[in-house]
């Protein structure tokens, strides 16, 4: 689904000179539509600076790098915010430590808080793939600056 051109507008006033606003990535968190939109309120907000995806959630495995763009959108595909990836780092799951959840809602900021909801999450999605979500298996440390909308 194409960006509306009123967000489209919006974007090209705080992306670099020279950088398009169409063709962005656009990028859904959440495996539900009411987790999506709890997690980019918190983003609007500016509570949450950063989020823990596995390599399976990007389109043939292409993964964000530090200086490229993004659109989050809800489920409805529609733009919540534009976003710029500061750092994107591939690492096991037992490897994330203070540093890493740092971007994290205050309630996540504590690593062995992190590990149990991450784990909680995340088993059940390993599951249905056959799989066990274990220390070792790689997740995408994703830290970000909103540029739209403003504070």
């Amino acid at each position: 689904m194409p960006l509306p051109e009123t967000f489209l507008a919006e974007c090209r006033r705080v992306l670099p000179p020279g950088t398009p606003a169409e063709g962005l990535v656009t990028r859904r968190l959440g495996r539900t539509p009411e987790l999506c939109e709890r997690l980019n309120g918190y983003i609007l907000a500016r509570q949450k600076t950063g989020v823990f995806s596995q390599p399976e959630d990007f389109p043939e495995g292409r993964l964000p790098q530090a200086g490229e763009f993004a659109v989050l959108v809800n489920f409805a595909d529609e733009p919540r915010c534009l976003i710029r990836y500061d750092e994107c780092a591939v690492l096991p799951v037992g490897a994330v430590g203070p540093q890493h959840v740092a971007v994290e809602t205050a309630a996540l900021r504590d690593v062995a808080a992190w590990r149990k909801f991450h784990r909680d999450y995340w088993a059940p999605v390993f599951a249905a793939r056959g799989e066990v979500l274990t220390d070792d298996a790689p997740i995408v440390f994703q830290r970000f600056t909103v540029l739209y909308p403003p504070p």
